[in-house]
């Protein structure tokens, strides 16, 4: 294939070339100098550039990607050139000399999947702000290509280099985000690290699986640090043994031999997540107050067995969630969290304590999976005047919840539960509850009198010792629009309805249910959905109008027979 006939396109500005199956060679381009962006990719015969493609001054943008067997591209003398991105080019072996000249104007340089790839010489890029290098299975050491100081250099990602050993103390004054990913032969970031950065704000090291160790750091910027999957880390000392002023977010995640972490000094810390770690205390780490921090999450941490009072005043969600070996979250939450809004207790196999929760600000509360929790008592036993959202379920031994206080409740669930009875709990009203959901509790027998004067939807579903709704429905729910009894087995009565505003009524697969619950006047008036599928033994319902049913499914019901209309 033949690229001649550019020459006689002077004013071009622009050249794609792609799947170019016949191209070995770009020829010469020297008649292009108005040309400003010009891509080769998927051209599996090019072999290499003519020289000229060096000297096009106008030239912006330049990209080579997916050309197999191209092995020379020869020196770059483009004084306008912004963008370069190298990418997947199996045979080069060198990036000299394509980069042993300055490119001042060059801000973005980009080099991956280049697996062959061994050398890149002294970077002399005075306007580079932003350089990934990633999938370069072949470089050992980044010097000489960072020996010098790159002073514009914002942005650096170096990801799955595996064979890479060495990175040199870094001159980066402008540097502001800093990524190491999938660096397998990597075992320190001295002398990296060894020196400040003063403007770095992100630093994310993650997947280097013989990282053994990280200095002291002296980022005085640093506002986010992630630290993760790193299997020879043991202890985060010395790297947070001194303050780290403006760091707000701190995640330490997936470093299976991490034992300890020493006090935390972060007097702006806002985030700190803690996942998949060996540590057995949270102590001495969060024996001192963090004063802004607003999200604390602990979570998938088997051995840890401790966590000491919180004193974290601006606290607003909490998480503790797969710490299989906790058994109280005393004295944790002994004292009052005034802020927190959010607490999520989950998968806490052992935990069998939880004191009386003094949360005056708490608006959702969920817990999940504690399988050795038997009762809500203390904890629910004052009032928390504001809380929205309570889920309870998959507590398989949980057999007592007091009478709920809780004057802001609106949505309720209590699920794969032991409870026999839904009193105490709900003896008294709860005025402002909306949605209720009881489901997949099966020795649950009684549900008392509902006084929810704001339901607007009730979900029970898989109540397999249920044989009556009475006297749960014996009295008027003004505004309750769905009703689901589904999957409720053992269902014989359903009292008569009183449900002026209900919209949807479900009771597919009651299997024992044989007559359908009375209607109280008017309680049909706005229904638009009704589902009676797989009740079997349910055998006549009263005269309906399904013309004015939006959906009307009784598939399964083998005795149904229909009343005339009067």
């Amino acid at each position: 294939m033949s690229l001649f006939f550019l020459q006689n396109f002077k004013s071009i500005r622009t050249i794609h070339l792609e799947d170019c199956d016949s191209l070995r060679s770009i020829p010469d381009m020297s008649s292009l100098q108005n040309l400003q962006d010009f891509s080769c990719s998927n051209c599996d015969a090019l072999i290499t550039f003519d020289d000229s493609i060096g000297m096009l001054g106008n030239l912006k943008i330049l990209k080579v990607s997916c050309c197999d067997d191209l092995k020379y591209i020869p020196l770059l003398k483009l004084t306008s050139l912004e963008e370069l991105t190298l990418f997947h080019l199996d045979s080069i072996e060198s990036l000299s000399p394509m980069l042993d000249e300055s490119l001042d104007k060059l801000k973005f340089l980009k080099v991956s999947y280049c697996n062959h790839l061994m050398y890149i010489p002294l970077l002399k890029l005075a306007s580079l702000e932003k350089l990934t290098l990633s999938h370069l299975d072949s470089i050992e050491s980044l010097s000489p290509m960072l020996d010098e100081s790159l002073d514009k250099l914002k942005f650096l990602a170096v990801s799955y280099c595996e064979h890479l050993m060495y990175i040199p103390l870094l001159k980066l004054a402008s540097l502001e985000e800093l990524t190491l990913s999938e660096l397998d032969s990597i075992k320190s970031l001295s002398p990296m690290l060894d020196e400040s950065l003063d403007k770095l704000k992100f630093l994310d090291v993650k997947w280097c699986k013989h990282l053994m160790y990280i200095p002291l750091l002296k980022l005085t910027s640093l506002e986010k640090l992630t630290l993760s999957y790193l299997s020879s880390i043991e202890s985060l000392s010395p790297m947070l043994d001194e303050s780290l002023d403006k760091l707000k977010f701190l995640e330490v995640s997936c470093c299976k031999h991490l034992m300890y972490i020493p006090l935390l000094k972060l007097a702006s810390l806002e985030e700190l997540t803690l996942s998949f770690l060996s540590i057995e205390s949270l102590s001495p780490m969060l024996d001192e107050s963090l004063d802004k921090l607003k999200f604390l999450d602990v979570s998938c941490c088997e051995h840890l067995m401790y966590i000491p009072l919180l004193k974290l005043a601006s606290l607003e969600k909490l998480t503790l969630s797969y710490l299989s070996s906790i058994e109280s979250l005393s004295p944790m939450l002994d004292e009052s969290l005034d802020k927190l809004k959010f607490l999520d207790v989950s998968c806490c196999e052992h935990l069998m304590y939880i004191p009386l929760l003094k949360l005056a600000s708490l608006e959702e509360l969920t817990l999940s999976e504690l399988d050795s929790i038997k009762s809500l008592s203390p904890m629910l036993d004052e009032s928390l005047d504001k809380l929205k959202f309570l889920d309870v379920k998959w507590c398989k031994h949980l057999m007592y919840i007091p009478l709920l206080k809780l004057a802001s409740l609106e949505e309720l669930t209590l699920s794969f539960l032991s409870i026999e009875s839904l009193s105490p709990m709900l003896d008294e009203s709860l005025d402002k509850l909306k949605f209720l959901e009881v489901s997949y509790c099966e020795h649950l027998m009684y549900i008392p009198l509902l006084k929810l004067a704001s339901l607007e939807k009730l979900s029970l579903w898989g109540l397999s010792s249920i044989e009556s709704l009475s006297p749960m429905l014996d009295e008027s729910l003004d505004n309750l629009k769905i009703l689901e009894v589904i999957h409720c087995i053992h269902l014989i009565y359903i009292p008569p309805l009183k449900l002026a505003s209900l919209e949807i009524l479900d009771l597919s697969y009651c299997a024992c249910l044989e007559s359908f619950p009375p209607m109280v006047s008017q309680s049909m008036a706005k229904l638009k959905i009704l589902r009676l599928k797989g009740c079997k033994k349910l055998s006549n319902i009263p005269a309906i109008n399904v013309a004015s049913l939006d959906e009307f499914d009784h598939s399964g019901c083998e005795s149904l027979e229909f009343s005339s209309s009067d």
